[in-house]
């Protein structure tokens, strides 16, 4: 968002007599004839937080009870939150969603043996044999695992029992399921090569309970064989990478295993197919020189990484819990916390971030069920399409080099096309920054409650006041001018500067409540409701609001700002006045139900058209217009109450806008155009409706019980008209009066500086 308007200088017309002639706008006397006009709110499919469904439901914003994810506990507020222990697992014991308690990844049974299948084929391996003569009985094994795999059958299970095996293995042209007593008890250690390859010729192999550790190597390799199947492992302290799945696009499931205290990544694909599911990744470390330290990394190559993740809990890592490079990536019911950044690349320390590039595959993203919290940077971050349903992302802060922590981000590849966005009963809460960010993109948002983001008190760069706590901002950039955001049945409540944002995009808001935004506590400015404008690259932008409820905003419920709107059956109630702009008249307070502003530093005008809204407890005006052509029907503007001293309180106000700002003296004034139509004023501490050097009609319109019910002012030779199309009412109580014009010296509202 840029600057807004200059304040103009009010002094310009302080001093007016108020002597100006009364005008005929109607006629009046006598009793009230006939009914008012029917205006005010439409009927609304649903109330303002509920997204209105097919078949004629609501669904209230955020998160169902019944969609939280498995081994999530649902809460009051619609949110989810994991079931897990309250401290950290102690080595070797890991916990899921669901389970309060640490617990061993397997158990260790009775005997030498365990509980490993038995079948006629199984190869033996206890390394603490001594007897001789070993021919992989169960009387008589082999003491060294690889022998047993040479000397398997193919589909052989091979049960090794406890000792730590310190061969490097290799499974190729056949498949084995390597078995071990437990992985507390059977471990694979390596020194300068990797534990365990598998390679071509061994598709479907297995590997069950057995620990792996590989100092200056990769854990476990999986390359050129398919359907591999990692099962109750344990992984620490490989000097490479815990699991790697590459080359020759591999495919390999991890389940139910532990991987910790592993540096550079946890879990790599490289064009592969890959499964993550009921595994718990931590404490990722990075190298020396500050790199890497992911959880879950994948890539294309030459084919995209197809990546599954499930009921799967990542935390303490750097760069992203979950990494997506040109690949396709599912996650559901999973948990990211703890992300920092990495010491050479200090923008991130994501919870999952997703990348496309122009050329090559394209990445997406489907998240469900999950929960995201105490990341940096971002807790979404897609450069790709993507949907985001039944998901908390909270606790977002900003890392040393991204002044601002977002929520959701979905912004443009480089190069790239614009990415589509869905976002559907989700939870962004306790985000220091914003909780979604748009930019060159196309976005849904349904069903969804932002709240409770914070500022950032020490700004978010030097010399620019911009604290944030924002809901949701969209934006265009120069080389992709598409961009849309829809908002359907969402909640923002308790946030900063401005609740929903658009620059030089087109928005949709329907079915949303937008409550208490607070201004600026550094200057105690904006505090916005909704925010239209044009972008600062001349972008176009433009709102259409239906259905919603904009309450406790300041300094405007609604902004319009060089662009277009169209508000229809929309209420904006008890707008807060703004903190002190400084005048050379002194302190000047703002305060508009809906703020509608044009050609300012642009040639562009400010266009909106409203139909059954409903304005009142405004502290300056319920509408105001500069520089703007508005059409005004079926609606009601009443209660403004009054500020700065009590000067100011009218319910609709037309003002003109100067074409050089900077000279006021010397400059032409743009009149506005505003046109009302069976509507209602009423209540208004000051005008009903107020002209200043502009153009308005009015036809069909009751105004009650306004201290003025129509004033006009000029400047010099700039007058102001009013034109009656008749059917104007203008009375209070039981007590009828002519609708006229006056001319009262009253003073001209100011206009922001920012």
């Amino acid at each position: 968002m840029r600057s807004r308007l200059l304040i103009w200088v009010a002094l310009l017309l302080m001093g007016c007599d108020g002597s100006g002639a009364d005008a005929g706008a109607g006629s009046g006397g006598g009793t009230i004839p006939g009914e008012p006009p029917i205006a005010g709110l439409g009927p609304w499919a649903c109330e303002a937080g509920e997204l209105a469904l097919e078949d004629g439901s609501c669904l209230p914003a955020g998160i169902p009870p019944e969609e939280c994810g498995a081994g999530f506990t649902p809460t009051a507020d619609r949110s989810c939150e994991p079931v897990l222990p309250s401290a950290p697992c102690a080595d070797g014991e890991m916990a899921l969603p669901g389970e309060r308690n640490c617990r061993p990844v397997a158990p260790c049974a009775a005997g030498t043996w365990g509980d490993i299948p038995v079948e006629t084929s199984t190869e033996y391996v206890d390394g603490s044999y001594a007897g001789g003569g070993s021919n992989g009985s169960a009387t008589q094994p082999w003491t060294s695992v690889q022998t047993a795999i040479d000397n398997a059958e193919d589909g052989a299970i091979i049960a090794v029992a406890a000792g730590t095996y310190t061969q490097p293995l290799l499974v190729q042209n056949k498949r084995v399921r390597l078995w071990g007593v437990c992985p507390s008890l059977a471990r694979i250690k390596t020194s300068g090569t990797g534990a365990i390859r598998i390679e071509a010729g061994a598709d479907g192999s297995e590997i069950h309970d057995l620990a792996f550790e590989a100092t200056g190597g990769v854990a476990v390799y999986v390359g050129f064989a398919v359907d591999v199947l990692l099962d109750r492992i344990w992984v620490q302290r490989s000097d490479l990478l815990g699991v790697d799945v590459e080359d020759g696009n591999p495919g390999a499931t991890v389940a139910r295993s532990l991987i910790e205290d592993q540096p550079i990544i946890g879990v790599f694909g490289y064009g592969a197919e890959l499964v993550v599911e009921d595994t718990e990744i931590r404490n990722v470390t990075q190298t020396a020189s500050g790199s890497f330290g992911y959880p879950i990394r994948v890539f294309a190559d030459g084919l995209p990484t197809t990546l599954s993740v499930r009921r799967t809990v990542m935390s303490n890592g750097f760069g992203s819990g979950i990494y997506v490079s040109q690949s396709n990536a599912v996650v559901e019911d999973s948990v990211v916390t703890d992300m920092e950044p990495q010491g050479d690349d200090p923008d991130d320390g994501f919870g999952i971030r997703v990348l496309s590039d122009a050329e090559g595959p394209q990445s997406s993203l489907d998240l469900s069920g999950s929960y995201i919290a105490r990341v940096r940077s971002a807790g979404v971050y897609m450069r790709a399409s993507g949907n985001v349903r039944t998901t908390v992302v909270r606790d977002v802060t900003p890392s040393p080099q991204v002044p601002a922590g977002f929520g959701i981000v979905s912004l443009i590849p480089d190069q790239g096309t614009p990415p589509n966005a869905g976002v559907r009963s989700v939870v962004v809460e306790r985000i220091k920054g914003v909780g979604m960010a748009v930019v060159g993109a196309l976005a849904d948002v349904e069903a969804t409650i932002f709240r409770d983001n914070e500022p950032i008190p020490e700004g978010i760069e030097p010399g620019v006041p911009y604290i944030a706590g924002h809901g949701i901002e969209v934006g265009a950039r120069p080389e992709s001018p598409v961009a849309a955001l829809s908002v359907l049945g969402c909640r923002l409540e308790r946030l900063h500067e401005v609740g929903i944002a658009a620059s030089g995009a087109a928005l949709t808001v329907q079915g949303t409540l937008v409550s208490d935004v607070a201004s600026r506590e550094t200057d105690g400015k904006w505090g916005f409701g909704i925010s239209v404008e044009l972008s600062p690259d001349s972008i176009p932008g433009s709102a259409v609001i239906r259905e919603s409820l904009v309450e406790r905003a300041h300094e405007a419920g609604i902004l319009v700002y060089n662009a277009d709107a169209t508000i229809e059956s929309t209420w904006i109630r008890d707008t807060q006045p703004s903190g002190p702009y400084v005048m050379q008249s002194g302190d000047y307070y703002f305060g508009r139900g809906i703020n509608i502003e044009g050609r300012v530093f642009s040639d562009v005008p400010a266009r909106a058209t409203l139909d059954r809204v409903l304005v009142e407890g405004s502290p300056e005006a319920g509408l105001f217009a500069a520089g703007a052509d508005v059409v005004v029907r079926q609606s009601i503007v009443r209660t403004t109450i009054g500020i700065n001293d009590g000067i100011y309180g009218d319910g609709i106000l037309a003002f003109a806008v100067p074409t050089d700002p900077y000279h006021l003296q010397a400059t032409d004034w743009i009149p506005s155009s505003l046109e009302i139509h069976d509507s209602i004023v009423e209540d208004n501490v000051r005008a009903g409706i107020s002209n200043f050097w502009s153009s308005v009609t009015v036809g069909g319109t009751w105004l009650s019980c306004n201290a003025i019910d129509l004033n006009g002012e000029q400047l010099g030779s700039h007058g102001f008209d009013f034109e009656d199309l008749g059917g104007n009412v203008c009375y209070c109580n039981a007590d009828v009066r002519t609708c006229k014009v006056s001319t009262s010296g009253l003073q001209p509202p100011a206009a922001t500086d920012e």
